[in-house]
């Protein structure tokens, strides 16, 4: 009798552990899908976001290039200018309705700095900006703010596309990826 009630109990037991082993596997397996999905989700709104915050960077990069150029040909850049200007007005809603609030924030703030410098720079060339000190010292902060307005958005994107670390930062600190060698 001892023989089969440990026989039974034995059984019992295997059961319980084969149940308890096929429930683990199915909730590990669920968990690894949903990681899946969760990461190919985060990609999925990544690849957009980074294409239209890219597009709007270079665009306040251009334009702050072209205007801290000065001195050559005024009208030549001034028509490029205003193609750099009508692209960022293009695109900062784009930026906006992708979010987050933050991106969306700096995106109209470029968009208004680069308004400002054009409008300026325009002035200046048509000659009623006002006297030539005058009109350097009101270009260059105009300037400072456009490069401060894009370095902003630039650390807004980076966080919205990243999180808090940036691509170069998660390689430094992957296991899996070699670090560079000091």
């Amino acid at each position: 009798m001892d023989a089969g009630l440990a026989a039974v109990s034995g059984a019992l037991a295997a059961a319980v552990a084969t149940v308890g082993a096929a429930f683990a596997a199915g909730w590990a397996q669920r968990e690894g899908m949903q990681l899946t999905i969760r990461a190919e989700d985060r990609k999925d709104l990544r690849r957009p976001r980074f294409e239209v915050y890219l597009s709007l960077f270079t665009h306040a990069t251009n334009l702050h290039r072209m205007a801290a150029l000065g001195e050559s040909d005024r009208s030549t850049i001034l028509e490029a200018m205003q193609a750099e200007v009508d692209n960022i007005e293009k695109l900062w809603p784009t930026v906006a309705l992708r979010g987050p609030e933050d991106v969306a924030t700096h995106a109209e703030e470029i968009n208004n700095r680069a308004q400002s410098l054009y409008t300026f720079y325009r002035m200046a060339i048509e000659g009623t900006a006002g006297k030539p000190a005058h009109e350097a010292r009101t270009l260059n902060a105009l300037l400072n703010v456009l490069k401060e307005s894009t370095d902003s958005f630039k650390a807004a994107a980076q966080k919205a596309l990243y999180g808090e670390e940036t691509p170069d930062r998660r390689r430094r600190h992957h296991p899996f990826i070699a670090r560079p060698r000091m």
